[in-house]
């Protein structure tokens, strides 16, 4: 009982995955956790070393949680995915508080519509679909926003 109720408040980020919109809580949590990376002035490889922690904690506690619920669907509350595809779409940008809207939003458009790939990794077999959506929303919010600021960059130079 104990080690279900531990998951459980590491699955959901504590009450953020009981809100409304709990997908949205979960990313606004990434977003604030990805900003503090940030804020550490992290290396290259260190912040790949946090990304992929990120995705490797939310899969252990995705899976975690889904054997001891006895399941292997994704539950609404379960927002700890959310969170790390913030850190991945995050991942390499200097944030400023247009990035981390502009961010913020592809990052939702991907996971709520599941285009472009993402509703494909999806479909892969529990804890790892569950997670990956994220991910691969994550990368195309990550790789839209490094290509807007590069074309901005051209066009401002």
């Amino acid at each position: 009982m104990r080690k279900t109720r531990f998951y459980k408040i590491i699955a959901t980020l504590g009450p953020l995955g009981y809100l409304p919109a709990p997908g949205t809580w979960g990313s606004a949590a990434g977003l604030a956790t990805a900003y503090l990376i940030f804020l550490a002035r992290l290396t290259t490889n260190q912040s790949i070393g946090v990304a992929v922690g990120a995705v490797c904690i939310s899969l252990f506690i995705v899976g975690k949680m889904l054997a001891l619920e006895r399941r292997d669907d994704d539950l609404p509350c379960i927002v700890i995915d959310e969170w790390a595809g913030m850190i991945v779409a995050l991942a390499f940008l200097t944030p400023s508080i247009h990035i981390l809207i502009i961010t913020f939003l592809l990052f939702r458009f991907f996971d709520i519509t599941k285009v472009a790939g993402v509703g494909a990794a999806e479909l892969i077999r529990a804890p790892w679909g569950i997670v990956l959506d994220d991910v691969v929303a994550g990368i195309w919010a990550n790789v839209i926003m490094h290509s807007l600021l590069h074309g901005l960059k051209n066009v401002t130079s």
